[in-house]
């Protein structure tokens, strides 16, 4: 548990930014593709959303995944009153554009209820599930409404995407799990560290200059970022940090994350993203 709320199944997609692609199907107007600021609408922690008309929902992804977990929120005030929610939620191996292939339904009439998600429901919510080598994730929608919080949980499947950067435990030869970087439950003014390492996942490519930066899809004030820093020597703290050259398979040094929260910082939930991002690849 990390206080009061349950772990979360796995590593929080970044879908805003991982090259997936969010398309709205329309029964009448055919297929439109989300624009970059919409996508992170539905990925972030707010209660803005997108509007939608009877129709579908659908994340593509750039490689085949396994999905461990899901929070969707779709608060329909069209046909489900009070209830909101989804005909079915589904998954695909083999899609292209969220229309074709051949889809697998997951969950059936979905109620998501039309509580705020930036209430505790994106934590307390989260659907576990075990789906394996998908290409795609869909809501469908009962007659329309508005579509506010999207969140994914998983990994790429084995094999996919193999040149790539993860974030490694200090001490284990292992990936992070989801919760890893969860404070918990902490008090205004408090002040904590966690450290962690980087490994190119890559059998053949060297990741040069790796950065390490801090992100907010939802943020407040002070501002998350500003309440955190980064060290590659666990002495000098900055808002960015450098894990340097890291040769195929190789794990960098240990480096930490500080929180240094505000003794007015906003009481309520909130997610920080650390990046890891490598300058080129040879």
């Amino acid at each position: 548990m990390a206080g009061n709320y349950p772990n979360v199944p796995g590593l929080r997609m970044a879908y805003d930014r991982d090259g997936s692609t969010v398309v709205y199907i329309n029964t009448t107007s055919g297929i439109t593709t989300l624009t970059s600021a919409q996508v992170i609408t539905l990925n972030n922690e707010n209660a803005d959303a997108y509007t939608a008309n009877a129709g579908s929902m659908a994340i593509i992804f750039p490689e085949l995944r396994d999905l461990a977990g899901y929070f969707m929120q779709n608060n329909d005030n069209s046909n489900r009153g009070a209830d909101g929610g989804w005909t079915s939620i589904q998954v695909s191996a083999d899609t292209t554009n969220g229309v074709d292939g051949t889809w697998t339904t997951i969950a059936s009439s979905v109620l998501t209820g039309q509580n705020n998600p930036y209430s505790p429901n994106y934590r307390t919510n989260i659907t576990a599930t075990t789906q394996t080598g998908i290409k795609a994730i869909k809501g469908n929608m009962y007659n329309g409404g508005t579509v506010t919080t999207i969140h994914l949980y998983g990994s790429p499947s084995a094999g996919q995407n193999p040149n790539r950067l993860a974030l490694w435990d200090p001490t284990l030869d292992q990936a992070l799990t989801g919760a890893y970087f969860d404070w918990g439950d902490v008090p205004q003014g408090s002040s904590a560290t966690i450290t962690f390492r980087v490994k190119n996942l890559s059998t053949t490519l060297t990741a040069n200059s790796v950065q390490l930066s801090l992100n907010a899809l939802s943020d407040t004030s002070p501002t998350l970022v500003s309440q955190h820093s980064l060290s590659s020597d666990g002495v000098t703290f900055a808002s960015t940090a450098s894990a340097g050259t890291l040769a195929p398979g190789t794990i960098s040094g240990v480096m930490t994350l500080k929180r240094t929260l505000s003794s007015t910082a906003t009481l309520s939930l909130w997610v920080l993203r650390v990046l890891a991002v490598a300058g080129s690849w040879t």
